[in-house]
């Protein structure tokens, strides 16, 4: 099973460096190992936050409430280890979501007539849509939490635990990681535009 889950990592990301490969041929302004070695630490950037910010969440979000990664998640990592399956899905189910954002973020910061933008200057952007996901998953994680325990959303067809408390916390880490991804792909639509136009103006100050 886990040498499935790392020939699948493999192939993803070999396809997605296929797929940078192929849209450096719309680049103009620099030489072409230039431009595959600056798309490729676009990738790199994007995968290296995504899965820093996966497993900083569910960190958090496992010691909240573990059931939710030992009941509802395949059993892919064989331990009742909040830091270990922290880390484990942090890394499985964040990789693939910053591989494929960077395909956007390398076409709309580098391919085109206007002026290319480095890797080191989408970094602040980056941070900035990582902290918008992060208060946005905090914000539904309470929300989730206390509309749970004050009976508006209902916790009866959670019959893994008798507690109400572990369902209250399941509800609030269930809301987080939805918070979670919603907010990254409505941040990264957003940013993915902002980053285009912040080339078009920086096109027309130099023409």
């Amino acid at each position: 099973m886990e040498g499935d889950y790392t020939n699948n990592l493999v192939t993803g990301v070999m396809a997605v460096f296929e797929q940078l490969r192929e849209l450096e041929l719309g680049l103009e302004f620099a030489p072409k190992s230039q431009q595959a070695m600056e798309s490729f630490k676009i990738a790199v950037t994007c995968v290296l936050a995504a899965v820093l910010y996966g497993i900083v969440h569910d960190q958090i979000t496992a010691r909240l409430c573990v059931e939710y990664f030992t009941i509802f998640h395949p059993p892919i990592f064989h331990t009742q280890s909040p830091t270990w399956l922290g880390i484990g899905w942090g890394i499985l189910a964040t990789w693939r979501v910053g591989a494929l954002f960077s395909v956007p973020l390398i076409v709309t910061a580098r391919v085109g007539p206007r002026p290319a933008l480095r890797a080191s200057e989408l970094i602040p952007s980056i941070a900035f849509l990582l902290a918008f996901m992060a208060v946005s998953a905090v914000l539904f994680g309470v929300a989730g939490y206390v509309l749970a325990r004050t009976g508006v959303l209902a916790t009866d067809a959670l019959t893994f635990s008798p507690s109400r408390t572990i369902r209250y916390r399941f509800m609030a880490v269930w809301w987080a990681h939805s918070a979670s991804y919603a907010s990254a792909f409505i941040g990264g639509a957003v940013l993915c535009v902002m980053t285009y136009r912040r080339r078009f103006r920086g096109y027309r100050v130099v023409g």
